[in-house]
């Protein structure tokens, strides 16, 4: 259509428009964020703070940019939408537009599990504060969640219809292994407690509800790790971590190959310049709201901010461990300023216009923080024009057969390349590791004629040594 806009013209190259587009869908989460503070609390103030930190925090933009649509990145809008929806709909009005909304939550939960798998963790976390509600419940029924079971569903769907989680034994892991327990709870108290005349009947069938649910997820993880190896390795590292009290020890020969090959950039303990590089004001901003959610929740218990409590903690916790984690944690501080201001009182004009002071002063300074850090905005130093030539010759000439090629270019060559990779970087499969531990024995250890023939035996006969 010649009077269609050019939003990107000839002269634009290729990488900015990718960063273009990868900032703009990333952005989609600052209206997200707002939309769920407001829907919840009917406060404008609360969705201007949140999102705005959202937007302007280094923590949070750090991740916003780059050459390539990184799964992080690509996840984190669907799941503030689900959070949006989620923490909304109790206020709804009608049945149905309640219903409306868990199933749209319960369906961006599950694409952004299928963007990223590291959205397990906030799915753990949501599945453990809701075993804890369920097991408080006094009443003969179970803790009212209508959308509960929209939510399960999606996560057996994922599991049964994402080739990915299908094949890391996604129905079988741990945080699954939780969910068939709340499952049983719920319709153990649900079907076979609702005669029961007294509180201490109701209580122990909890508890029995309780013990089933541990041990199906004892079951499972066991069944996990020993039938598929999936995920056993961050355990294994975090083990290290706490055995050397978070710091990595100088002899390498003390930590494991997958606790030496993990324990990188990504997955580094956080020190005290990592931590004020990313959180210079706003996690320190985090604690007085925290304090005055705790304060609010115990006088007016709800489950949204009760959930939100219990996230901030435990991914402080594991920000601490995982430097990667402060995704998350940026994302909950940013939830908790907006939420904590709504419940200042309206009343107490002096009191808003100081606080607000200290937050519009936070803002500034995480705002010239980030400006001041452009480099951090996301990767740069991608060789686009030579891995296009690369790719592109390989799918004319090679695919699909296998190619044996370093973890910065294999996801390319497997996408655009159309070729089947050798190492591949995600490290949940033990058979995964295991070749990248030859792989580098192999190289590093045995000669050119033993990494030749350990490539040809498994069919990479492109990008590796040849003997003259």
């Amino acid at each position: 259509m010649q009077n269609s806009p050019d939003f990107f013209p000839e002269r634009v190259p290729v990488p900015h428009r990718i960063r273009w587009i990868e900032a703009g869908w990333f952005s989609l989460g600052i209206p997200f964020l707002a939309l769920g503070l407001f829907g919840w609390r009917r406060s404008i103030g609360a969705a201007a703070w949140g999102s705005l930190f959202y937007a302007l925090a280094l923590s949070s933009v750090i991740r916003s940019t780059g050459q390539e649509l990184s799964h992080e990145n690509f996840a984190l809008p669907l799941l503030i939408a689900h959070w949006a929806l989620s923490v909304w709909a109790p206020e709804l009005r009608t049945r149905r537009t309640r219903v409306a909304a868990h199933i749209g939550a319960a369906l961006m939960l599950a694409l952004a599990l299928c963007s990223w798998d590291l959205i397990q963790f906030y799915i753990a976390l949501r599945l453990l504060h809701r075993a804890w509600r369920e097991i408080r419940a006094r009443d003969n029924e179970s803790a009212p969640d209508d959308a509960w079971w929209f939510e399960y569903a999606a996560l057996l769907a994922v599991g049964l219809l994402d080739p990915y989680h299908r094949g890391q034994g996604w129905l079988l892991s741990a945080p699954m292994g939780l969910a068939h327990g709340l499952t049983i709870l719920r319709i153990f108290r649900g079907r076979l407690l609702q005669r029961a005349g007294t509180i201490r009947v109701r209580q122990m069938g909890a508890q029995i509800g309780l013990l089933l649910a541990v041990f199906l997820v004892t079951l499972f993880v066991r069944h996990f790790q020993i039938s598929n190896g999936a995920y056993g390795h961050f355990t294994e590292l975090l083990w290290a971590k706490l055995r050397y009290l978070n710091v990595k020890p100088e002899d390498p020969a003390r930590l494991t190959f997958s606790q030496r090959i993990l324990w990188v950039p990504a997955l580094n303990s956080t020190n005290w310049p990592l931590l004020q590089m990313l959180f210079p004001v706003l996690l320190w901003l985090t604690i007085p709201f925290i304090v005055l959610l705790f304060y609010k929740s115990r006088k007016s218990p709800d489950p949204r901010v009760g959930e939100l409590l219990f996230a901030w903690t435990i991914s402080v916790v594991a920000f601490l461990f995982f430097a990667r984690f402060h995704v998350f944690l940026s994302l909950f501080c940013c939830m908790a300023i907006g939420l904590g201001w709504s419940f200042i009182p309206s009343r107490a004009w002096w009191v808003k216009i100081l606080i607000g002071a200290l937050i519009g002063t936070g803002l500034f300074a995480e705002s010239a923080h980030t400006v001041q850090r452009p480099g951090q905005w996301g990767r740069v130093n991608v060789y686009f024009k030579e891995l296009n030539e690369l790719t592109a010759w390989l799918s004319r000439n090679v695919s699909p057969d296998p190619v044996l090629a370093n973890f910065g270019v294999s996801g390319s060559i497997a996408a655009y390349g159309k070729c089947a990779v050798i190492l591949h970087p995600k490290f949940e499969n033990a058979e995964l590791r295991q070749r990248v531990r030859e792989y580098g024995e192999h190289l590093f250890l045995g000669d050119e004629k033993s990494f030749r023939d350990w490539a040809d035996a498994l069919g990479g006969a492109v990008l590796r040594p040849r003997i003259r």
